[in-house]
């Protein structure tokens, strides 16, 4: 049953590419003289900056990695019709989204064992994390936020923890734990997912058909918003609980910012821990990492200060308003920090305790008030905060 699914949805690949081919035959033509122009000068420019591209190709997948994680779709691509139609039955399904998991993996594998690449520790991580990344970027719609992000924190703890050690046994394990979960999964859920690869599926066949207004409708269908209200977390909760939810859920309706912060803060942690030795480099890195992030926290804070100050409201008490934006906005900051800087140790143990409670207590202060005194007297605190930082 598996070989003839298999055979089934490669023969549909391949009738769907000829037709492709047939209605577009100049451009299948340039592509191939432009692939065979190419593919000899790529394999001759990777031979050439060998040590280069294997230093720097890991970061760039881990980057991605991430990246794909946090993006609106799904990342693999199932043809429509096995939901529609229900082709595969359950486990079979399972297997193709294994195979689909782990196929981009496999086919960057191919071609560096072709190419008689040197598998590094760092490089075999950052394929698991591919394949995680892969996985995680379908499950998303499959369970719950809360849930998806304590997955999303443990994958990527144990990732860092795998790279920072040189110890590829943590990332095996979590792989293994994928195909456990895979396994374990007794249905999907189809709604969300359907109605993406339908959209998919009805672009693919208009490039097939040229008929680009089929193409337009399904770009116009796959660029829709689909913000998801998060005022569930706040019902039933008018209480203490009621002012850290709601900035949870700002958070939340924010966080693709919060995440490409992150990603940043992964990148330049891990190039400064890996490869920069100037301490003037790590300090600058962490600097320009330290004011995204204060960045972010302006974005929350300007917007409501502006909603109250034109709004039916009544009048800000600054000391209650810290209470309430205080404690999560500590959690903004520290979370950044973790993902880079605290993770592969260049951070001092006591810097950690001036920036993590001070900045956010500066910037609620500053973005909360038009009194002229109270801003100078910010601007001279956060002055002394990265004088105090550059002391340390």
């Amino acid at each position: 049953m598996i070989i003839d699914s298999i055979y089934y949805i490669s023969l549909n690949k391949v009738r769907q590419y000829i037709r492709l081919i047939k209605k577009n035959k100049l451009n299948a033509f340039v592509f191939l003289l432009l692939l065979v122009f190419f593919f000899p000068l790529s394999v001759e420019l990777f031979q050439t900056h060998e040590n280069l591209v294997m230093k720097w190709f890991p970061i760039v997948l881990f980057a991605y990695s991430l990246a794909k994680v946090f993006q609106n779709n799904p990342i693999l691509n199932i043809p429509f019709q096995i939901f529609e139609m229900k082709i595969f039955s359950l486990n079979i399904l399972k297997f193709h989204i294994f195979i689909k998991t782990i196929i981009s993996s496999l086919f960057i594998i191919s071609i560096l064992l072709i190419l008689k690449a040197n598998f590094t520790h760092i490089l075999f991580v950052s394929l698991i994390a591919n394949s995680l990344a892969n996985y995680i970027g379908f499950i998303k719609y499959q369970i719950a936020t809360i849930k998806l992000y304590s997955i999303l924190s443990i994958c990527i703890l144990v990732i860092l923890f795998s790279v920072q050690n040189s110890n590829s046994w943590p990332s095996i394990f979590l792989f293994l734990a994928m195909v456990v979960h895979l396994l374990l999964t007794k249905s999907f859920k189809y709604d969300y997912l359907y109605s993406y690869y339908r959209t998919i599926g009805t672009m693919f066949q208009g490039l097939i058909n040229q008929d680009f207004s089929q193409v337009s409708s399904a770009q116009n269908e796959l660029m829709k918003s689909n913000k998801v209200s998060k005022h569930r977390i706040m019902e039933n909760l008018y209480d203490y609980m009621f002012f850290t939810a709601k900035e949870i859920t700002r958070i939340l309706f924010n966080y693709k910012n919060l995440m490409n912060i992150c990603i940043f803060t992964f990148i330049i942690g891990f190039i400064s821990y890996h490869y920069i030795d100037s301490q003037m480099v790590h300090f600058a890195l962490f600097i320009a990492d330290l004011i995204l992030i204060e960045t972010f926290l302006s974005k929350l804070n300007k917007t409501e200060f502006r909603i109250i100050t034109t709004g039916f409201y009544l009048p800000i008490h600054l000391v209650i308003i810290i209470k309430q934006k205080w404690p999560t906005q500590i959690l903004i900051m520290l979370f950044p920090l973790i993902t880079g800087f605290l993770i592969f140790g260049n951070i001092n143990p006591l810097t950690l305790l001036i920036i993590v409670p001070l900045i956010p207590l500066r910037n609620i202060i500053f973005n909360f008030t038009n009194s002229k005194v109270v801003k100078i007297a910010m601007y001279i605190f956060g002055a002394t905060i990265f004088s105090l930082l550059y002391i340390l």
